[in-house]
């Protein structure tokens, strides 16, 4: 029996290693509901720290964060099991409307997996949607064939992120477990208030993240 590669992560000890890529889904799923939302977010990367004392601090929501300690944590996971992942921060910075995702390197492709909103995205047929060819579908606004899925783990909130209400007192007392296109409804109202709703009226869909995904063209 092969080695595993993160032993101290009991919701991972029946996944020794990645047999194909619902395996990575199940990584995007912990991790979602791993990290809590919270104001102020965790104040060091997450890359420094030996993870499984970062894990131990995330499982008693000592700490949480935003979508770049989602991001950071499941690279580190993806990582550990020998997948090739890297960051991608997009968004348009003079409306102060970024976000972070990972591109997961499999089988010769590159994926766009979101720890933040436990998701990824298919065509209308079901069929897992390359980096590229996500970009390509935005940029010839073929939004009927972009599917967004989501996993089924629910994510403990205090703090609903929004570009510029940032303070304690945006904050909850009291936990709230959200489902995925839950929480991300609630972020991304957020978000265009602040500024999205004309640009997604002249844009052509009602999805924020597409939108700020276009300037990668």
């Amino acid at each position: 029996m092969s080695r595993h590669p993160l032993p101290y992560i009991s919701e991972l000890r029946n996944l020794s290693r990645l047999r194909d890529f619902s395996d990575i889904l199940k990584l995007n799923d912990l991790v979602y509901s791993l990290v809590p939302s919270v104001y102020p977010p965790y104040g060091e990367s997450g890359q420094e720290e030996h993870l499984e004392t970062l894990y131990r601090k995330l499982q008693a929501k000592e700490i949480g964060g935003w979508c770049s300690l989602n991001t950071v944590i499941l690279n580190r996971f993806l990582g550990a099991y020998g997948i090739q992942s890297e960051f991608l921060n997009y968004g348009m910075n003079d409306k102060f409307l970024t976000h972070m995702v990972l591109i997961v390197h499999y089988e010769g492709n590159r994926f766009i997996l979101d720890p933040f909103f436990n998701r990824h995205y298919k065509d209308k047929h079901g069929n897992l949607l390359t980096y590229t060819g996500l970009i390509m579908k935005i940029i010839y606004r073929e939004f009927d064939d972009i599917k967004s899925v989501y996993g089924a783990s629910r994510k403990p909130t205090k703090y609903i992120p929004a570009p510029l209400e940032r303070h304690e007192s945006a904050q909850s007392d009291r936990w709230i477990n959200y489902l995925p296109e839950v929480f991300e409804q609630k972020v991304m109202a957020k978000f265009k208030k602040a500024g999205l709703k004309k640009e997604l009226e002249i844009f052509g869909s009602d999805n924020p993240l597409l939108l700020m995904l276009f300037p990668l063209r």
